[in-house]
């Protein structure tokens, strides 16, 4: 039986749009998941296919549930899981898995703050999803009604985190765990970041859901990151326009050991005097405490810092 796959632009699979990939067609068709499948249901009405959802379907929870499986095989004493949150599927399958093996497990959700369907559809309100995030894999704006009847009695509590948790955890899986994951991926190690004293002693399973982030993005969720611990930061510094200055303000932050990444130079604000100028230095540092070593020594050799 041919089958059609539609999926949202961004995906790996954008090259390769109307081509056939291991005996499947694949159609890309608007910039999220919602717009995908209104596709895939046109294309149901007009050619007459049987549509098969990613989450809302009995087969597809029963078929997720072999991933909680699989990890209790390999760790039998765990305490508790946190699954990623999106359509349900996943978390549906895995939950009805995990308690029939082993009863007494916690299963715990994790869902991005701007795409909180299944934590309203608990309170019984209408979801308010919308905007950007780098949990695409998750961003669902309505939680399947089969998962969600088979889920809600098995789930012990969903949290819903913020855009940096998830970057947080995405930049934790490729710095120290040396693994590359998406942000809806990163959702379980995100919630234990967020919230370490609710898991503290625990045997926490997390399931990495994917690793489709691209190189680009990456980059920028890794840099983000060192701005947060700032390991990367800007000195904003005001001062005089003449030969010397940025020669001496160099001087001052290499040798503390700080590395000067850019530096922009600007006699254009209007908030500046005509015979000054507005240094913007981005600085790569150890850690926080450094950052402040070398803005206080800027400080004391007599320079304004606006921002830091």
């Amino acid at each position: 039986m041919p089958v059609t796959i539609v999926m949202p632009e961004g995906t790996p699979f954008a090259k390769i749009n109307g081509t056939r990939q291991h005996g499947a067609t694949v159609v890309i068709h608007g910039l999220d998941f919602t717009a995908s499948t209104e596709e895939a249901k046109r294309l149901e009405t007009e050619k007459g296919y049987v549509f098969v959802s990613a989450f809302d379907d009995e087969g597809i929870v029963a078929g997720q549930g072999v991933c909680a499986l699989e990890f209790l095989e390999d760790a039998p004493d765990l305490e508790a899981l946190i699954v990623p949150i999106g359509g349900g599927g996943l978390i549906a399958g895995c939950a009805i898995a995990a308690k029939a093996l082993k009863p007494e497990i916690k299963v715990y959700g994790v869902e991005a703050a701007r795409y909180p369907s299944f934590t309203a559809k608990r309170a019984g309100q209408p979801p308010v999803c919308t905007g950007q995030t780098i949990a695409e894999g998750i961003a669902i704006k309505a939680v399947g009604d089969i998962p969600f009847g088979l889920a809600d009695r098995l789930i012990d509590e969903v949290f819903v985190v913020d855009e940096a948790d998830f970057e947080r955890g995405v930049s934790f899986m490729a710095t120290m765990e040396k693994t590359v994951c998406e942000g809806a991926g990163a959702g379980g190690l995100a919630t234990l970041l967020r919230y370490p004293e609710r898991f503290r002693g625990m045997k926490v399973g997390i399931e990495l859901t994917g690793g489709n982030i691209d190189a680009r993005m990456l980059a920028v969720v890794l840099n983000r990151e060192m701005v947060r611990e700032r390991r990367l930061i800007v000195y904003r510094i005001l001062g005089d326009d003449r030969p010397g200055m940025l020669s001496a303000m160099a001087a001052v932050i290499g040798g503390l050991g700080g590395n000067i990444i850019d530096v922009v130079h600007n006699r254009l604000a209007l908030d500046v005097p005509a015979k000054g100028a507005e240094f913007d230095i981005m600085v790569e540092t150890r850690d926080s405490a450094h950052a402040d070593e070398i803005g206080d020594a800027l400080k004391d050799r007599g320079y304004e810092l606006r921002m830091g």
